[in-house]
């Protein structure tokens, strides 16, 4: 970073590095602590419109889980977690498509 970035600047770009890292990690750490179960029960993500979501996604449902080892609950969390960020992600696409004119405008 601070061979590319001009005299001036090294300081402020190496901040900009180190808080990137250190958002990175954290949000990795949260991102981490969603995908956890403890002793058969699902997390935040595999119940509610999410664990629909997960459903449609796997085609497993959310009672057949319990019922199963702790590795396939483990990896169903897993599963769930990122199957959600996806689908937000692409909502927040779309509504960025379908809202980007009246953004321009601003």
């Amino acid at each position: 970073m601070t061979e590319l970035s001009p005299i001036k600047y090294v300081s402020f770009i190496m901040g900009v590095w180190f808080s990137a890292n250190f958002y990175g990690y954290f949000f990795a750490g949260k991102t981490s602590k969603l995908t956890v179960v403890s002793e058969g029960e699902l997390g935040m993500f595999s119940k509610a419109i999410f664990g629909s979501i997960t459903e449609f996604v796997t085609g497993i449902s959310n009672t057949s889980i319990v019922q199963q080892s702790d590795n396939f609950q483990q990896l169903y969390s897993y599963v769930s977690v990122y199957s959600s960020f996806g689908v937000i992600a692409v909502v927040v696409g779309l509504l960025v498509m379908f809202y980007h004119r009246q953004l321009k405008r601003r």
